[in-house]
């Protein structure tokens, strides 16, 4: 039941993402919580998925790149956490 709970999240996120007007104001919420979702789940690929797409839509969206540093620390990917938390200087 939790995995199919998952993928229809997977699905959810996904169109949203796809869909700009759906997702109403631009905060990068979608995408921060896609990629928490994934990284809680130890899917840190999908993760960074999930948060790159969101830094290609709104570059300078901290909130995003915060969160990826933090996965990436989780994941013990010190080095990259600390290129994210640079980029977002």
């Amino acid at each position: 039941q939790k995995r199919a709970n998952y993928s229809a999240a997977r699905r959810i996120f996904s169109m949203l993402c796809d869909d700009q007007e759906a997702r109403g104001e631009e905060d990068g919420r979608v995408f921060l919580a896609w990629g928490r979702m994934e990284a809680r789940l130890g899917n840190m690929g999908a993760a960074r998925r999930a948060f790159s797409r969101g830094l290609q839509e709104l570059p300078d969206n901290v909130h995003i790149v915060h969160a990826w540093a933090v996965e990436e620390m989780r994941d013990n990917n010190i080095d990259d956490a600390r290129k994210l938390l640079s980029y977002a200087l």
